[in-house]
Formats: C-alpha cells, sequence, structure tokens
C-alpha cells in the first residue's frame, strides 16, 4: 500500500460511473421513466453527496493511515445506520443493540489504542 500513489480520483470516479450505467442502460431499454419525486430530490442529493463524501474520506484515510485501522472503523457503517433510524426514523434502541454498540466500539477502542 505505501508503493501506490494516493490518486483516488480515478478509481472512484470509474466506480460511480460503472453503477449509474449499470443502472441506466437496463432502464433505458425498458423505458422505465427516470424522473424522481419532488419530495424526495433532496433527500435523494443529501445521500448521494454523503455517500461519495464518505468513500473520498475512506480511501482517503486508506493512503495517510494504517489500513487496519481504517478498515476496522470502515467496518462500523452499521453503527452509524443504527443512529440515523433512532434520530430520523424514531427506532427504538434495544438492550441488544445497545450492547452491539458498545461492544463494537469497544473493540474499536481496543485495535487503536
Amino acid at each position: 500500500m505505501g508503493q501506490v500513489e494516493n490518486d483516488f480520483g480515478a478509481p472512484l470516479i470509474a466506480s460511480k460511473l460503472g453503477g449509474a450505467v449499470a443502472l441506466l442502460f437496463p432502464a433505458l431499454a425498458r423505458r422505465i421513466e427516470l424522473r424522481l419525486p419532488r419530495p424526495a430530490a433532496l433527500p435523494a442529493t443529501v445521500g448521494g453527496v454523503a455517500a461519495v463524501g464518505g468513500n473520498v474520506a475512506f480511501l482517503t484515510a486508506s493512503g495517510n493511515e494504517s489500513l487496519a485501522i481504517v478498515s476496522v472503523i470502515a467496518a462500523m457503517f452499521p453503527a452509524f445506520t443504527v443512529g440515523l433510524a433512532v434520530f430520523f426514523l424514531g427506532e427504538h434502541l434495544t438492550r441488544r443493540r445497545l450492547s452491539g454498540l458498545v461492544l463494537a466500539l469497544a473493540g474499536i477502542a481496543l485495535i487503536v489504542v
């Protein structure tokens, strides 16, 4: 990893374009309307920008920090999903979920330290 340049732009753009093409061509071939309803436009845009930002942050951290630590922290993305569900959707944080989150965070602390 230390011999690879920190140029994350090309792989990131290629992966996003590849995903868009993989979804766009079948939709066009089946003549599916690709119009997003107006109320969904802002959340979709924010989600897309956040996803790309997360990819850029991961690739930047992978090039600048220990990949072992970065990959463990990146594997915690379900914890962020749980937090967002509690905050935005009013999901209940059960004892089981809470204990899983606490154990996962404790595991990260043990690995990083």
